[in-house]
């Protein structure tokens, strides 16, 4: 284990790596009400006390459990971990917490790490949700939130997890709106999602794509349009983009609002509408250079077309204007990091497919 201070001042700050057996106490002296104590074993750290006012604030077991205290020194979390590995979770837990401000506590279930059931329960013994990742026998994944008096809240359907394990399903980004977030999620979640007032009727409705809010929301009982989370009025969202001029949108000062519409309109027609140029070819592959307006950060948008060998359909895909071969662009839609040297990508790091659909 390597034990790094800072902030301790000039000539002051260490690195230290500690093997072996031993025990490290450990106390702030910008916080002197922070301090604690870490166990190691050949190496490893094995366990660890953390206290506030000298009072335990997070008891850590490896392999066993993590246990959190409040100031009072009241337990108001445990959670079982995964053997061999510190900070997984792994097994069962439970959380006292608040949903939308009111107080519960919140049962969870993990498997190395990944959220698979949880359940909340108010205070007042009510359940205000249960969930599963997995669907049902009719295939289908919905999950409803009822109030602390048993009343519909909210009904989601859908993708309702991402990669990220998390306590809470649900946050409220404002004191009148439910939204489910998934906080600290990282991964794509495609959901909808329908809200309810105290007198049971629908005034907030509308569907996530790609973690990104789409279409016509009812959204506190008014109607707002959506094109790839940017929100537009009613005749952008309804007009047909083949009667838009390509460079008109390719001045739009806001990114995102740009963005959006240029997914509307397609890269196709973008081709089509501009001054492009075809800066390198390949087999069925095509590298377009398209110029943007002097005042842009990037001055070129660089587009990738590919035709698919099984079905002769032709796609266009956006990538970095640094991009400046064919083969280089579709190893970057695969995600592979190129390495470069001397101006030269090196072909064993390419991915190759033995079958393409």
């Amino acid at each position: 284990m390597r034990i790094n201070a800072s902030y301790a001042g000039v000539y002051r700050n260490f690195s230290k790596f500690i093997g072996g057996s031993s025990k490290v106490i450990y106390k702030d002296n910008g916080y002197p009400y922070i301090s604690g104590v870490i166990y190691v074993r050949n190496g490893q750290v094995v366990e660890e006390i953390a206290k506030y006012q000298g009072k335990i604030t997070k008891h850590q077991v490896l392999g066993k459990f993590i246990k959190k205290y409040d100031t009072k020194g009241k337990l108001i979390s445990y959670y079982e971990q995964q053997p061999g590995i510190l900070d997984s979770r792994h097994g069962k837990g439970w959380e006292k917490c608040l949903l939308f401000g009111y107080r519960g506590k919140v049962f969870s279930q993990f498997i190395n790490g990944r959220l698979t059931k949880q359940t909340f329960r108010y205070s007042n013994g009510r359940i205000a949700y249960k969930f599963s990742r997995y669907q049902d026998s009719k295939g289908k994944s919905e999950m409803i939130v009822r109030r602390p008096d048993g009343s519909k809240w909210a009904v989601l359907k859908g993708q309702l997890i991402g990669h990220t394990p998390t306590t809470h399903i649900l946050y409220n980004v404002s004191p009148k709106e439910i939204i489910s977030n998934l906080r600290g999620n990282s991964g794509v979640y495609d959901f909808e999602i329908t809200v309810y007032n105290t007198a049971g009727r629908k005034y907030t409705h509308g569907k996530y794509q790609s973690s990104q809010r789409v279409g016509k929301w009812l959204y506190l009982g008014k109607n707002v349009y959506y094109l790839s989370g940017v929100p537009v009025s009613k005749e952008i969202y309804s007009d047909d983009p083949k009667k838009w001029d390509a460079n008109e949108i390719l001045n739009i000062g806001n990114a995102q609002l740009r963005a959006a519409l240029l997914k509307k309109f397609t890269f196709e027609r973008l081709i089509k509408k501009t001054n492009s140029e075809v800066i390198h070819s390949i087999d069925d592959m095509r590298l377009i250079q398209i110029e943007s307006p002097a005042w842009q950060n990037e001055r070129y948008i660089v587009l990738l077309k590919v035709k698919c060998p099984s079905t002769g359909i032709e796609f266009v895909l956006r990538v970095p204007p640094s991009m400046r071969e064919c083969e280089e662009a579709r190893q970057w839609t695969f995600g592979a990091d190129m390495k470069r040297l001397d101006n030269r990508v090196y072909e064993e790091d390419y991915i190759t497919l033995k079958k393409e659909t």
